[in-house]
């Protein structure tokens, strides 16, 4: 099983160019952070690893997947999610580093996190970022990875990449959703949209106006 957070860098080319056949569950940011509220989390969860062994919660997505495809009833789907959501977030072995440390520094990520997510479409610097912990640049940076699997800097590209494709579904140009995103400019969203979703801003936008 394969699990991607938002940001996260991925392709769907097969093999030999075999065909390639999978089911996917995308969900939505304000579906996680519901789904968040519900089971008492105190911030949206993200995914500690990208890969998870099929057996440890297979048969919970397949569930899930089968409800969403039969139009089963929302309750009972919100349940499925629910029960899937909890396994996949289920706490993995302690690392090495002390646990005190290891809270101290995760927490300090989690606010820098928060703080992007708020402030994605303003002049950001890394050493601005810096300023908001105790920690030096490069243990800074290593600890952001280990959390979020991206750097500061890719994860506030990521973000604006989210918030453009916000802004692209609501209906603005690919410049004003540059612009309110926090990209330099359109040829910058289009690059990282062509990295992230492998198509461009308008065959996005395509998509949802159809």
């Amino acid at each position: 099983m394969m699990l991607l957070n938002p940001g996260d860098s991925h392709g769907c080319s097969p093999l030999g160019g075999a065909p390639l056949e999978y089911r996917a569950l995308n969900i939505s940011r304000a579906a996680m952070e519901k789904a968040a509220a519900r089971l008492g989390l105190t911030e949206t969860p993200r995914f500690a690893a990208n890969v998870m062994p099929r057996a440890e919660a297979g048969e919970l997505l397949d569930a899930l997947h089968r409800a969403v495809m039969e139009g089963v009833p929302g309750e009972k789907q919100q349940n499925l999610f629910d029960g899937l959501l909890t396994r996949l977030l289920a706490p993995r072995p302690a690392r090495s580093e002390s646990e005190k440390t290891a809270r101290e520094t995760s927490a300090q990520v989690s606010a820098l996190r928060r703080y992007i997510e708020r402030h994605y479409a303003e002049s950001l610097s890394l050493d601005g970022l810096l300023a908001m912990t105790n920690l030096s640049k490069f243990a800074m940076i290593r600890a952001f990875a280990k959390e979020t699997g991206l750097t500061p800097y890719r994860y506030l590209q990521a973000e604006r990449l989210e918030m453009a494709k916000v802004f692209l579904r609501g209906g603005m140009t690919p410049a004003e959703a540059a612009d309110a995103a926090g990209f330099a400019d359109q040829s910058h969203l289009t690059n990282y949209f062509r990295e992230f979703t492998g198509l461009t801003p308008k065959q996005y936008q395509k998509i949802f106006s159809e």
